[in-house]
């Protein structure tokens, strides 16, 4: 019978408990998911009353999803709340840190990709009445 194994120095992590390196970095990422979150709802809003005015001046009309926005502009807030969502395990130190990560960036993408959509579809007319 041999003896057992020296334990290992280099080990981490124990019992699947996630380091204090990796949640330092998840709560670090979780601040900046809220504070971008929720920079981009609000912005969502006050993104509304800007592109209707420049629509009025230049008498121009929006592509569809442009008109969608115009129509529903709090949606951007609702496609935030999934992503606020995925920050609450980050903050308290859940042990799957890297997945909560990625989860959370790729859910952040709904919301400014809604509101790049909508400012990219109203502005779009103006350039391609401006081009000859």
């Amino acid at each position: 019978m041999q003896p057992p194994l020296p334990p290992d120095r280099h080990r981490t992590q124990t019992h699947g408990a996630p380091s204090k390196g990796w949640l330092l970095v998840g709560r670090i990422k979780a601040v900046m998911l809220v504070v971008t979150c929720v920079l981009a709802m609000l912005s969502s809003l006050f993104l509304h009353p800007v592109l209707k005015t420049i629509l009025d001046n230049q008498n121009l009309k929006p592509t569809a999803f442009g008109e969608f926005y115009l129509a529903y502009p709090w949606l951007g807030i609702v496609l935030g709340i999934p992503a606020l969502a995925s920050a609450v395990p980050l903050i308290l130190g859940t042990r799957r840190t890297m997945l909560w990560m990625s989860i959370s960036s790729v859910l952040l993408l709904a919301p400014f990709g809604y509101l790049l959509g909508a400012f990219l579809s109203v502005v779009a007319p103006l350039y391609s009445q401006s081009m000859p």
